[in-house]
């Protein structure tokens, strides 16, 4: 069960208490229809603002997502998890409460055990314009957070390589050879990161550019969350084609700290090998598409394109 200090999330006057120490509904009730146990959970917290039909949405690959009104209600399947992306309901929470005057991230009304309601970003899933993302990018990552609010992420080269063989271990057949790597050191003061900044996880609209699925910040390396914009395999599971050669250079270009944009490139080739890794595992545990992500790590290490 999770539990917790009550605290209040203001929008428009309202305040909405977050809610703690709830029986933690089931996930898996009707394939489309919300738990009532839900339902009654979010209704109570946060009252006429989830006044409405629930709407499932589409796109998220692991947790359930419904619109109520202009609230999002997402409900997290805990028992899934990876290593390279957590599933933590209490790390979005904290991330979307830290975030909430910076104009980066949804506004959260009410959080449960295994729920979070914040307010539906009007948009579309990003498609073009890197560099805007590169500038949101840059923003998020000069906000400070305390040590101990979010897990820290792996920061150097023989981290994120030690991590790539860790996901090679679940996996069964020949694996790839390591590439060779430039030696980075780990960062010895980390930033806040996204860590999956994924097309689909980027909203732009009327309110401009917002991240969504905040369930895996960490305190870590900058270059992470811009190598995890520019792979190949996420760029093809998210938004069905990858980068250009132009796309790439230009959002490298608009990243406002060079300094970090050079420390990528030294450690890109240990990101494509890492995410091979994973796309490898997802594939041989169903997840067929990610097969295709697995080729394109793999033509990424043998010809980088940025």
């Amino acid at each position: 069960m999770w539990s917790g200090t009550v605290v209040n999330a203001p929008h428009s006057g309202i305040f909405c208490g977050l809610i703690m120490q709830i029986k933690p509904t089931s996930f898996f009730e009707t394939p489309n229809l919300a738990p009532q146990n839900l339902r009654n959970q979010v209704v109570s917290a946060v009252g006429q603002l989830a006044k409405g039909p629930w709407c499932s949405l589409s796109g998220g690959r692991t947790n359930r997502l419904w619109r109520v009104g202009n609230v999002v209600v997402k409900q997290f399947d805990i028992q899934v998890q990876s290593l390279l992306f957590p599933n933590d309901p209490i790390a979005e929470t904290r991330a979307l409460l830290h975030l909430a005057q910076h104009n980066l991230a949804p506004t959260l009304y009410a959080a449960g055990p295994n729920w979070l309601a914040y307010h539906f970003v009007e948009g579309q899933s990003w498609s073009q314009n890197s560099e805007l993302v590169a500038q949101h990018l840059g923003r998020l990552h000069k906000i400070s957070a305390p040590e101990t609010m979010f897990r820290a992420a792996p920061s150097g080269s023989a981290a994120v390589f030690e991590m790539a063989q860790r996901l090679f271990a679940l996996c069964s057949g020949p694996i790839l050879p390591p590439p060779k790597f430039t030696r980075v050191l780990g960062l010895k003061t980390p930033n806040l990161i996204h860590a999956d900044v994924v097309a689909g996880n980027i909203i732009v609209g009327p309110e401009g550019l917002r991240f969504i699925d905040w369930q895996c910040p960490a305190l870590g390396d900058p270059a992470e969350d811009l190598a995890m914009f520019l792979s190949p395999a996420m760029q093809m599971l998210y938004r069905g084609q990858t980068l250009s050669a132009e796309d790439c250079s230009q959002f490298l270009a608009a990243y406002p700290d060079q300094l970090v944009v050079a420390r990528l490139q030294d450690l890109k080739l240990l990101f494509h090998y890492r995410m091979a890794a994973y796309c490898l595992w997802r594939a041989q545990n169903g997840l067929k598409d990610y097969q295709k992500g697995y080729e394109l790590e793999k033509e990424a290490l043998e010809r980088p394109f940025y």
